[in-house]
């Protein structure tokens, strides 16, 4: 199922914002870590500036080393690791030197002898936490390392504060683009919408459907467009149906009196060449059958001839119509049975009603071969429903959509053969629209063909 404009637009634009939104919110996380770490680090070089006058007095005894080392990083609140230049731990404020590990390999302590210092963020496999460390090389007078860290989770718990911070105000800016997003998407696809009823009403042929106005320059053109799109077509609808109904006035009477003309010869006329007088006979017989259907069109879709609503029995249609039909049906050795749910009374054109049903019903028998065709009828509180259903040859899908339109036919062959005119669905159509109705088609080849129609009980009418 097809998505409104409303939505895509709405839909694409708030995924575009959520995403830039949060892509803003990953990268200013990251960039604010980064340059928090940054001064961390800056911070932990100055700290061991400070202190390395005092390293370079107190290396040799490692009491009085590790005695400072513990008072210092208190005043600092950092860790602090005194480190020989063979990796031996000489003193440090969180554990006990002996028991620690060479370091001579830990990631800062290696970059450290060939650079400026050594930097690393890792866990910490003596206190078990995650760790930023700065390391520097001092050759004179104490030769080995001085390490300064701190703990991440200091740097953490100020970003967990800075992004409650930042998660509120993406909340709000978010809800504030949102709310524009919908806003900016009903301006854009309301107007466009009524366009599209308005194309879609001129499609069904009404013709003087009320195109809005619209305050952009290009929509304003674009009804402006439609507007004298729409009387152009009105104006050849017009001209094609007066051209129609001309023609088909015109044709009636002589082809009334080739049928005349045809049936004396055929009473005077015996012999091998009398097949030709029936093919004469047969074509001039559609010929009548178009022109009829052609003139019931032209009746239907006159906007200024309103539907005679009477009310009666629709059950009443439904007989005379299959007791129409019968002989036709007995012809073939189809079974015709209607199927009743109680007498149902409706307002309606009784002639349009037949029309309708003879369309329907005649197609239903002309083709199917063997079986049935059945006739339902039932009723809810507003409308009544007929279900019309055949065994016969049906067709495929792709021909659904096209049924209605005049002319169309399945199999031409086979419809000129069976005495269709191509037009008998197209009156179904409008008589249809008439009775403020629906249709509805559904077959398959070879499971049969069923007509769903639904019709008002009672025509309301517009009030002037």
């Amino acid at each position: 199922m097809k998505s409104s404009l409303f939505k895509r637009l709405f839909t694409t634009l708030s995924l575009l914002i959520i995403i830039i939104f949060s892509l803003n919110y990953y990268f200013t996380l990251r960039t604010f870590r980064q340059h928090h770490v940054l001064l961390e680090k800056e911070n932990l070089l100055k700290h061991i500036k400070s202190i390395e006058p005092e390293i370079n007095k107190k290396y040799l005894n490692l009491l009085e080393l590790q005695k400072y080392i513990n008072g210092i990083s208190q005043i600092l609140d950092i860790r602090l690791t005194i480190i020989d230049e063979n990796g031996r731990v000489l003193a440090d404020s969180q554990k006990k030197a002996m028991e620690m590990d060479n370091h001579i390999h830990r990631p800062e302590i290696v970059d450290s002898k060939t650079s400026t210092y050594g930097f690393s963020v890792r866990f910490s496999d003596t206190i078990k936490k995650e760790m930023l460390y700065v390391a520097v090389h001092k050759n004179s007078p104490f030769k080995g390392f001085i390490r300064a860290s701190v703990f991440l989770a200091s740097i953490d718990s100020f970003l967990y504060d800075f992004k409650k911070s930042i998660i509120i105000a993406a909340i709000f800016f978010l809800a504030s683009g949102l709310a524009g997003t919908f806003f900016l998407t009903q301006s854009i696809s309301r107007p466009i919408g009524k366009l599209a009823q308005a194309a879609n009403q001129i499609a069904k042929g009404n013709f003087d459907v009320n195109i809005p106005e619209f305050d952009t320059d290009e929509l304003s053109e674009l009804a402006a467009n439609f507007r004298v799109m729409s009387q152009e077509i009105k104006s050849l609808e017009t001209i094609k149906r007066d051209l129609i109904a001309n023609v088909s006035h015109e044709l009636r009477t002589p082809l009334t009196a080739i049928k005349g003309f045809i049936e004396t010869l055929n009473d005077e006329f015996d012999g091998p060449n009398k097949k030709y007088l029936d093919i004469i006979e047969r074509h001039t017989d559609r010929l009548i059958f178009i022109v009829q259907d052609l003139l019931i069109l032209s009746r239907l879709e006159d906007s200024g001839i309103e539907p005679d609503y009477q009310m009666f029995s629709l059950n009443s249609v439904i007989s005379d119509t299959v007791l129409l039909l019968d002989k036709k049906a007995r012809q073939k050795e189809l079974s015709l049975k209607v199927i009743e749910n109680g007498e149902i009374g409706i307002e309606a054109d009784r002639n349009q009603l037949v029309q309708l049903f003879v369309n329907l019903i005649d197609n239903a028998v002309k083709y199917t071969e063997k079986g049935e065709v059945s006739i339902e009828i039932k009723k809810d509180e507003k409308f009544a429903m007929i279900d019309i259903r055949d065994t016969g040859i049906g067709m495929e899908k792709k021909h659904l959509s096209r049924i209605f339109e005049r002319f169309y036919v399945v199999d031409s062959s086979r419809s000129r053969i069976q005495g269709g005119t191509g037009l008998g669905l197209s009156i179904v159509k409008h008589v249809i629209h008439n009775h403020k109705g629906f249709v509805e088609i559904n077959s398959a080849p070879g499971k049969g063909t069923q007509a769903h129609i639904r019709l008002p009980l009672i025509q309301t009418r517009s009030l002037i």
